[in-house]
């Protein structure tokens, strides 16, 4: 029995976890929101839903699919009881005389198709990220920076530069300094050497992954409304209301004590805080550690249309994967390296990168390193490995090119959404030059292999 596996395990763990649970020669029951972990290791899906439940076999993208077309039957559904009750509501308006047992029956029916109708799946949560202030050209750079802690070698001669509207995912094992490159940011940690360049015009947002601040003696809305009737958003009042319904803490919702949440409710109050501040640069520490699926979707979907510039922790590689338009991986060591698109673009160039790095130390070594033992095919253990990894990868990759153009295909996305329009774009040329790398890598493997 496992309840949430991977929340604070890094990549290279869960990557583990899901090696070890496909040879795993019992049964697993388990709870999770890792999208990218329920896609590589189950075999089943359970979803509880409404005081319901629905399995389904197969994986993650096997359920979504599934779901999807029992929804339309619902929607369907929801459409003819709809049309039911407005011609029950007539007939009971009509206030028919003499009903008896077979009026009583009739209206017994009607109360049944409303609590049917009222059973509908609820609406996702709308979370509100504030417009930002206009964001100049330079955002933030980081110049040769190297950053330590007693022997222990974090940063070496780091650089990079955040483009403006980017979403920069950041990616690592535990204890590489993901959180440590934010606290060199905030100036909450300096660098030993080196240089860190924050335009003018920044405004930070930091949403961190400590719970601790929240005051679990209040409620829901004294938490988040800090007592105040409005809240500005977008520029105008807004009720503080309707600014803490908007993370889906509806009614009497609202005067839940904070001490008395789940880790997700916790994660929204937390987010809500945090967002209320605005900025035009949002720094995201572990933000989807323990969000239900609906509010991760539409999380995403709020910072696809954000327009300022993202820089995001997180072990969630599906997350990264569907919002990251640049990835930087801190890999131990002191050694950090940036990558175009997303986790999928991450591993696909990754080995180029790794052996581009390695050429590098060849050369400025004395003596060349013994070459590797080759399997009987003309494949080391590594290239076999990847040969063998690379089909998933294509695939994935062009599932993600196909929904991509099915959103540019829109008509009105440019005209009514050119935020979105734009990191689309973007999207799709990283993904298309990393199928062509794929497709490439995996062709020279074959013919090396023979």
């Amino acid at each position: 029995l496992l309840d949430e596996p991977t929340n604070h395990l890094d990549a290279e763990s869960v990557t583990w976890l899901e090696n070890h649970l496909k040879e795993y020669a019992g049964s697993v029951l388990m709870i999770t929101h890792d999208r990218y972990f329920l896609d590589n290791a189950a075999g089943w899906i359970l979803e509880l839903d409404r005081g319901k439940y629905f399995p389904y076999e197969g994986n993650y993208s096997t359920y979504l699919e599934k779901k999807a077309k029992r929804l339309e039957q619902e929607d369907r559904e929801a459409s003819g009881r709809q049309k039911a009750i407005n011609d029950e509501l007539e007939w009971i308006r009509a206030g028919t005389k003499g009903r008896q047992t077979k009026s009583k029956a009739r209206i017994k029916k009607f109360e049944e198709l409303v609590a049917g109708q009222n059973n509908r799946s609820p609406g996702k949560a709308q979370i509100v990220i504030q417009v930002p202030e206009r964001l100049g050209g330079k955002v933030i750079e980081f110049k040769n920076i190297t950053k330590s802690f007693g022997d222990k070698l974090l940063f070496e001669d780091l650089s990079f530069l955040l483009p403006p509207g980017g979403i920069v995912g950041v990616i690592g094992p535990n204890g590489a300094g993901k959180s440590t490159l934010f606290k060199l940011i905030t100036g909450q940690e300096q660098p030993d050497s080196g240089e860190i360049d924050i335009g003018t015009t920044v405004r930070l947002g930091f949403v961190d992954q400590s719970r601790d601040h929240l005051d679990d003696s209040k409620n829901v809305w004294e938490e988040v409304s800090d007592g105040l009737d409005y809240v500005k958003v977008n520029g105008h009042d807004m009720s503080t209301r309707a600014y803490v319904g908007a993370f889906n803490f509806k009614g009497q919702d609202q005067q839940k004590n904070v001490g008395k949440l789940s880790g997700g409710e916790r994660n929204r109050v937390h987010i809500a805080k945090m967002l209320k501040k605005g900025g035009n640069v949002l720094l995201l520490d572990e933000p989807t550690n323990d969000l239900d699926v609906e509010t991760l979707d539409l999380l995403q979907d709020l910072l696809g249309e954000y327009d300022g510039t993202v820089l995001l922790v997180s072990h969630d590689r599906d997350f990264i994967d569907r919002v990251a338009t640049t990835t930087i991986a801190l890999e131990g060591g002191g050694n950090a390296t940036v990558y175009a698109g997303g986790w999928t673009d991450y591993l696909a160039q990754r080995p180029a990168a790794q052996e581009a790095a390695a050429a590098k130390a060849a050369a400025a070594a004395p003596k060349a390193a013994p070459a590797p033992v080759k399997r009987s095919d003309g494949l080391s253990f590594s290239e076999r490995k990847r040969l063998n990894e690379l089909p998933g990868v294509i695939e994935k990759l062009e599932r993600e090119i196909a929904k991509l153009a099915e959103l540019l295909e829109s008509p009105d996305l440019f005209s009514k959404e050119p935020v979105k329009f734009r990191k689309a774009t973007e999207m799709m040329a990283q993904r298309q030059a990393t199928l062509t790398a794929a497709e490439e890598e995996w062709m020279g493997l074959e013919e090396k292999a023979g």
